[in-house]
């Protein structure tokens, strides 16, 4: 028998946000890692 309570990480509410926020975030470090190189290259 489980007694323990399954307790959301975020609430039904701010799923959606939620979601949108880490993708964007995602990209965001990705769009980063991707100019690192290039910005080296065009300095050549």
């Amino acid at each position: 028998m489980n007694q323990f309570k399954k307790i959301p990480v975020v609430s039904k509410e701010l799923a959606f946000q939620f979601v949108i926020i880490t993708i964007l975030f995602a990209l965001w470090g990705i769009a980063n890692e991707l100019t690192a190189p290039m910005v080296s290259t065009f300095k050549k």
